[in-house]
């Protein structure tokens, strides 16, 4: 695939759970701008190179509607959920779109210890317990 510098292929779908946080990193990257201090992974990646990078997982801190921090980290198969009261959820949403089954009681343990990693190495939130 022939592209020219600093643009995105038309119709080029990328078939992985990507973040807003790769937005300004793949913009940056089309012009040029090399190595940035900002989070995020560009995605020109998956049309520059034959075979794609293997996906990062992606986290979420967010504020719950009722006013609670709550963080979670999703791989390519799981999203782990930790609650404000360190309580934990597992969904597969390629299996569960709408993540109404918790596999947490269920699951083996193997997507947890890396997921829950991640979860630990975060900066503490306010309010959270990990």
């Amino acid at each position: 695939m022939d592209l020219a510098q600093g643009r995105a292929p038309y119709g080029v779908v990328v078939n992985e759970s990507v973040t807003l946080r790769d937005l300004p990193a793949t913009i940056l990257d089309l012009a040029g701008a090399g190595t940035t201090p900002i989070p995020g992974t560009s995605l020109a990646a998956h049309w520059k190179q034959a075979a794609a990078a293997p996906a990062q997982p992606m986290i979420a801190e967010v504020v719950r509607p009722d006013g609670q921090p709550m963080t979670s980290v999703a791989d390519a198969r799981y999203h782990l959920i930790r609650n404000p009261d360190g309580r934990e959820e597992l969904f597969n949403p390629w299996e569960d779109p709408a993540e109404q089954h918790n596999l947490l009681p269920d699951s083996s343990p193997a997507p947890l210890p890396s997921l829950r990693r991640i979860l630990d190495a975060l900066p503490p939130q306010p309010g959270v317990r990990r």
